[in-house]
């Protein structure tokens, strides 16, 4: 991840002061309501600098907090889904369900989190404008020094961007996901 030589509650602060073009609107890195602990902000901090600038949706929910909300969306994933930040951000992810959306992929999902286990599935999910498309979403639970599951990192790729369909979409989310970390 990237280095700083501010502190790591000065960055968390300017992540979530900074501004950032959505959609024409100017939205926050991160929840404005979270509150991180200061043993995690680091890791957050580099988290969210390092995938704001990542060509694949990333989302990052905390798994500690009820309802398990979205506490950092990156522009792919605002440019994907059509919602913007403020829309996202303290949501759980169901909100991009629909009519046409897999009760048993969503079973998978579930219990993937619940477990804390990784998971790569297709998903049929709906755009802000009502619009179904199909998702891969390859999820990533991050544990803390005791193996307690903290965050959910969500990669998300619409299907309907695939130049090719012969790619091997589950090998290629297996190598990013590989990169995404797992241990805080």
């Amino acid at each position: 991840f990237l280095c700083s030589s501010l502190a790591d509650d000065e960055v968390l602060e300017q992540l979530q002061d900074s501004d950032c073009e959505c959609n024409g609107s100017s939205m926050h890195l991160l929840w404005r309501e979270y509150h991180a602990a200061s043993s995690e902000s680091k890791w957050l901090c580099d988290f969210a600098r390092s995938a704001q600038a990542l060509p694949v949706a990333v989302s990052l929910s905390d798994l500690r907090l009820a309802g398990n909300p979205l506490v950092y969306v990156n522009l792919a994933f605002c440019n994907i889904t059509g919602y913007c930040r403020e829309e996202a951000l303290g949501r759980n992810c169901r909100f991009l369900q629909g009519p046409d959306t897999e009760p048993e992929i969503v079973a998978i999902l579930a219990r993937a989190v619940r477990h804390g286990e990784g998971c790569n599935v297709r998903i049929t999910n709906y755009k802000r404008d009502g619009e179904a498309f199909p998702n891969v979403v390859a999820l990533r639970v991050v544990v803390d020094a005791n193996g307690v599951p903290c965050f959910c990192i969500g990669l998300h790729y619409d299907l309907r961007e695939a130049s090719d369909a012969a790619v091997d979409l589950e090998a290629l989310t297996e190598a990013i996901a590989d990169l995404v970390p797992t241990r805080l």
